[in-house]
């Protein structure tokens, strides 16, 4: 089972750049929780 939230990584690179959105997938491996990041593209 995992869990997809959306969230936002901001970046200063150029003037007036959206910022970049990815999505941070939590999966859950056995008594460990690995976070995913996976880029969307610009917002």
């Amino acid at each position: 089972m995992s869990v997809r939230r959306a969230g936002e990584l901001l970046t200063d690179r150029g003037i007036g750049r959206q910022a970049d959105v990815f999505e941070v997938e939590r999966v859950r491996e056995g008594n460990r929780l690995v976070m995913r990041q996976r880029m969307v593209g610009p917002a």
